[in-house]
């Protein structure tokens, strides 16, 4: 029985380390990746009307005999943002078969209930995705300090608030979450967004929020973390924190997929798969 799916692409290797960790628990734990979904799985699934149900009906098969289903499965953990179509789409069909495999897994993952590790959406595998100036607005809101902000619809027309204010743009044309997605340029076309920010000092403190157990936050910080992630409807997300160039620590974002580049980080999220998994050994699925 798999009693812990990690889903993840195939060169995320925090989600290999973390496989790894679950193995050396004697936990059983399976790491499939998006292309594999893609190519070698078949599904059997009712999309649900209503309240999540997890009966035991909807599966996923890999290689014809590996069954994914609540029958197989006490914990779902997917670090998957978006979905990779099989190599033989043609180009002018990737961007529709991402989009289709994209939906059945949301629809496939939200089937699962409360197996899965942070609500599964559209376009948010891996949980509810908000933006960077959402996130600083919530994290105010429960007691985390933020940087001074200017966000502009144009990067190209805006001042900056107060002297010294870095701008930062994403050509890409969206805010994401987390200043660790800043790309940097001379400035977007006119039109797509930049955010003004106040100086900060190089370096960022990660901070894991897993279920209620905060690790590597500094000082008094740990339950504002949680709170956020909870704000965010996360139940497994990364914190991120920078100190300003006049010491003040401030929230600079929030990723829902960590980086677990830390061994303790790797373990708190370890530790918490596991009380999930076993929290549903015990229920009975119908056959």
């Amino acid at each position: 029985m798999v009693k812990v799916l990690v889903l993840a692409h195939a060169d995320d290797r925090a989600a290999s380390r973390l496989v790894a960790s679950l193995g050396q628990r004697g936990v059983e734990a399976a790491l499939v990746t998006d292309l594999r979904l893609a190519t070698s799985a078949r599904f059997a699934h009712r999309p649900v009307c209503g309240p999540a149900r997890a009966d035991g009906l909807d599966a996923v098969w890999l290689d014809g005999d590996t069954e994914l289903s609540a029958r197989t499965i006490g914990c779902v953990y997917s670090r998957l943002v978006t979905v990779t179509p099989p190599p033989f789409v043609d180009a002018s069909d990737r961007d529709y078969a991402r989009v289709e495999l994209e939906a059945l897994l949301a629809s496939w993952l939200h089937g699962l209930g409360s197996r899965v590790v942070n609500r599964a959406g559209p376009a948010a595998l891996a949980g509810p995705a908000r933006d960077l100036v959402s996130v600083l607005a919530l994290a105010r809101e429960v007691g985390l300090a933020i940087p001074a902000v200017q966000l502009a619809s144009s990067g190209s027309r805006s001042r900056p608030a107060s002297p010294g204010h870095v701008a930062l743009e994403w050509p890409d044309g969206f805010v994401p979450a987390s200043l660790a997605y800043a790309a940097p340029g001379t400035g977007p076309p006119i039109g797509l967004p930049a955010l003004r920010i106040e100086p900060l000092r190089p370096g960022r403190c990660h901070v894991l929020v897993a279920g209620d157990t905060v690790t590597g936050a500094p000082g008094s910080t740990g339950r504002a973390c949680r709170d956020l992630a909870q704000a965010c409807e996360l139940d497994v997300c990364d914190v991120q924190l920078a100190e300003t160039t006049t010491g003040r620590l401030v929230c600079v974002g929030l990723d829902a997929v960590p980086t677990l580049s830390r061994s303790d980080h790797r373990e708190a999220l370890a530790d918490h798969l596991v009380e999930r998994a076993h929290r549903h050994a015990r229920q009975e699925v119908p056959a």
